[in-house]
């Protein structure tokens, strides 16, 4: 039974790919892929070229506009440098308040008692005050840019390791994000309904490596019109 369904899993994948390239768009061949993995519920092949699954059976697929490729700069090494800045702001933050803290000791372990104890700041010391909770605030605030900035960083790897594999030096690559919206009808439940499947690819490359850079599409989105 085994051999018998990773037989069936073969022939389904043959006849996808021959549809593809008997369809002429360049794109078919994942569009085949995806759905027939997405009717055997294989998710691991899903996870290997899709950010997106799908929870209906596809009786049947077409597409009806193959859509533009739109080219970008690649935006994983922008994402990397915000991460850097804001970690060399939070630093350069922190050298500021230990400075001022050196400056002026007394004044401000006062205002920090006070703070702790959310008791008023007299008007002797509102300036330390004001001062100190500029410094508190901007470190709040830098930090929760960190977390963001680390967060997009990671979901940009994920999106470029899926299209160019893995890489020892992924946050070091430039190049170019490629993407189009495919327009298809999917037939579901025996009815057919518009979707848009957003396609995307990465051709990038290590700074001073040779070669042409390298990607293959992913599934980005499916959603119906």
């Amino acid at each position: 039974m085994m051999q018998s369904k990773a037989a069936l899993r073969g022939v389904l994948a043959t006849v996808a790919i021959a549809a593809g390239v008997a369809c002429g768009h360049p794109e078919q061949k994942v569009v085949d892929q995806y759905f027939a993995a997405v009717n055997q519920g294989d998710d691991q092949t899903l996870a290997s070229f899709a950010a997106v699954k799908f929870d209906k059976k596809v009786q049947s697929w077409a597409i009806t506009d193959p859509g533009e490729e739109k080219r970008v700069p690649a935006e994983l090494p922008n994402l990397v440098k915000k991460f850097a800045d804001t970690e060399a702001a939070i630093a350069d933050n922190k050298k500021a308040y230990n400075t001022y803290f050196l400056d002026h000791p007394k004044e401000v372990d006062q205002v920090r008692d006070l703070i702790k104890k959310d008791a008023a700041i007299p008007a002797s010391l509102k300036k330390y005050g004001d001062d100190w909770k500029a410094f508190t605030e901007k470190e709040r605030e830098l930090k929760k840019q960190l977390v963001d900035a680390k967060a997009a960083v990671d979901k940009e790897k994920r999106a470029v390791i899926l299209s160019v594999g893995q890489v020892d030096d992924v946050e070091g690559m430039t190049g170019e994000m490629i993407t189009k919206s495919v327009g298809m009808n999917l037939t579901i439940d025996g009815t057919a309904k518009p979707y848009t499947m957003g396609l995307r690819k990465y051709e990038m490359m290590t700074p001073g490596a040779t070669g042409k850079p390298q990607g293959r599409w992913v599934v980005a989105t499916l959603d119906p019109k």
